[in-house]
């Protein structure tokens, strides 16, 4: 299968309200959180129009296979802001990337869209790359944080809720020096 990444356009937006709706939280059963993951932000179409140039597509055989919602930080957009106080603890103000949604059409996971995405967004990249996932059990996104693992990405910070468990993470990439 050939994987093909490319900008998104207006008439991609149906396909992004889809497959969020397929991945939203609150949809998924337990067995389908540890065998799918999940996205906890769902944003409605008139967000994704918004932001249509910080949003890449992957395509297998010119099929709608995924997507992701990333933003560097001079451009992070309002709805993001509290994961951009989460990272400014850990960098102060250094610059930085953030991806905000990675979602692949459920019978497309397993094929490598999600890898293609990440590899043309982290390539060439002299920033630090941040990815928010959430951690409190049952709900804690394993599929997501072995995903982040895998492409080189690591823990840096988590938040508790009220009994001192921890609710979400921040995962961090670091390009490479030199």
């Amino acid at each position: 299968m050939s994987i093909t990444i490319r900008s998104a356009r207006e008439d991609d937006v149906g396909h992004l309200l889809a497959v969020s709706a397929e991945h939203e939280l609150k949809t998924k059963t337990p067995e389908r959180i540890r065998a799918e993951g999940f996205l906890v932000s769902a944003y409605p179409a008139p967000f994704y129009i918004r932001n249509l140039k910080h949003i890449s597509i992957a395509e297998i055989e010119g099929e709608f296979a995924g997507f992701t919602l990333t933003f560097p930080s001079a451009e992070t957009p309002p709805e993001v802001e509290p994961d951009v106080e989460r990272i400014r603890t850990v960098i102060g103000d250094e610059d930085y990337f953030i991806i905000k949604q990675v979602a692949t059409v459920v019978k497309f996971q397993k094929h490598g869209v999600g890898r293609a995405m990440y590899e043309r967004h982290l390539s060439g990249l002299n920033v630090r790359a941040f990815a928010p996932i959430v951690l409190l059990p049952p709900k804690r996104n394993l599929v997501s944080i072995a995903f982040h693992e895998r492409m080189g990405f690591r823990q840096a910070e988590s938040i508790p809720d009220e009994h001192g468990n921890e609710r979400s993470g921040l995962w961090c990439w670091r390009p490479a020096e030199g």
